[in-house]
């Protein structure tokens, strides 16, 4: 995994999303949504070789098999059709020398059915197996060895802790940390019995590693993976004695990432994320960080295609100016003419993006995700602009005044871009961010 450049880089860098995140188009069945067809096949395309332009060497993919639940015969999970896509949506990863790396749930995550035939699997959570079940241990070794033997693919990113744990009274006896630790430490013991070669990614999304007593389990977890994600740097505290204490690389999300909404038309949104994260990428690099994962956004998203290229560029080179990366992100999707419309193009983005963290003071913290919409689940209210109605009156009015200039300049660029219908997307979004400020306000 160790980059072989003389640049400074992070040498895990991966896009991370379930299918339905990597789409062109918005998806309304309920989420997570895991269609392969034609079109969203030929979206994975365009971020494959997007990656390989800006440096992103792995991309992380949720639902190849399954959404929520495997059936009791593993086989059963997918179809010859659907084997074909994966494996087609494998090859053409391989050809721009990306890696793909299933999102792999670990006694939990898909087990529910397996639970309701087999109810001795789990001690109180329907969820989740219990860890004290040997039953437990051979199902998670089946799944392993389906997608495994089956597929070309090129490791996984494990996750044991998003539905929660076994609390039975056998298995109370271990913390948290030291629960999952055990659950993630077989599992990678069994896959490297049997496929040495894989890449393995350990993400701690459900449980917090902010305890510092707790560095001992994080190291028993790293003896036999490639890299663990603190996804939202919960041991920010003690971060560099925990990365050096460590036998793989220690990474985290790469700052602040916007939530895909997975309903909303792609036009519907203009927050870019670039200049904001590049502190704290750089704050982690410096204590010893070699892993990164950035959540992905729809490419037909103008701020998201943009947001990715930069970040992939920053990621591959710590030390490269955000300038640099901007400027050179905004020539690849949008071919301005000359160097003074590069510039007008990259102050619409800094414009946006200031707009909302700096001048509209919208505080998400340094690392982490959060949503714009109604969320994964959206409730009575739907899939509202949660992100503006949580606005004070002041930080909207705010923000609709840095929206309004960038909408403006986005206008006088239009007629100097050599790709005019993606700089028009620009533009629409815009738009669209400014109606609905103000449909907000007269509410």
């Amino acid at each position: 995994m160790k980059n072989s450049n003389s640049q400074k880089s992070f040498d895990y860098r991966s896009l991370v999303g379930w299918i339905s995140e990597f789409s062109s188009r918005p998806l309304h069945d309920p989420w997570p949504v895991i269609i392969l067809d034609d079109q969203i096949m030929r979206d994975f395309d365009e971020f494959f070789q997007l990656c390989q332009h800006t440096g992103f060497n792995y991309i992380v993919i949720w639902g190849l098999f399954v959404s929520r639940n495997w059936p009791v015969q593993l086989e059963k999970s997918i179809d010859d059709e659907r084997r074909k896509q994966v494996q087609s949506l494998l090859d053409s990863a391989h050809k721009r020398g990306i890696k793909i790396l299933s999102g792999l749930g670990v006694y939990s995550w898909g087990f529910e059915e397996i639970i309701q035939n087999f109810p001795n699997l789990s001690k109180g959570n329907p969820r989740a197996m219990c860890a004290s079940e040997s039953d437990s241990e051979k199902w998670m070794q089946k799944v392993v060895d389906f997608i495994f033997s089956q597929f070309d693919l090129d490791g996984v990113q494990m996750q044991s802790a998003d539905q929660g744990r076994c609390n039975c009274q056998e298995c109370q006896k271990w913390g948290n940390v030291e629960y999952h630790a055990l659950l993630n430490h077989n599992t990678t013991g069994y896959i490297r019995s049997k496929w040495d070669n894989k890449t393995i990614v350990i993400n701690n999304w459900g449980v917090s590693f902010a305890t510092r007593d707790d560095i001992p389990y994080i190291q028993k977890m790293s003896k036999s993976v490639d890299a663990i994600i603190d996804y939202n740097c919960s041991a920010m505290a003690h971060r560099k004695e925990l990365i050096k204490g460590l036998d793989c690389a220690y990474g985290t999300l790469a700052g602040v990432s916007v939530g895909p909404p997975q309903r909303w038309e792609r036009t519907k949104w203009f927050l870019p994320a670039t200049f904001t994260n590049v502190p704290y990428l750089k704050s982690l690099y410096n204590d010893g960080g070699r892993g990164i994962e950035q959540f992905t956004v729809a490419l037909s998203n103008p701020c998201g295609e943009v947001t990715l290229r930069f970040m992939g560029k920053v990621i591959s080179d710590i030390n490269k100016s955000p300038e640099s990366a901007l400027r050179e992100s905004i020539q690849e999707c949008f071919h301005p003419v000359s160097s003074s419309v590069a510039d007008g193009m990259a102050e619409v983005f800094q414009i946006a993006e200031n707009g909302f963290f700096k001048v509209a003071e919208q505080n998400y913290g340094h690392v982490g995700l959060f949503y714009i919409d109604g969320g994964l689940f959206p409730g009575k209210e739907g899939d509202v602009e949660k992100y503006l109605l949580k606005m004070s009156k002041d930080s909207l009015n705010k923000y609709e005044g840095e929206i309004k200039k960038a909408f403006k300049l986005s206008e006088k660029l239009g007629y100097n871009v050599g790709n005019p219908g993606k700089w028009e997307l620009v533009t629409k979004s815009l738009n669209t961010v400014l109606k609905d400020i103000e449909r907000i306000k007269c509410q």
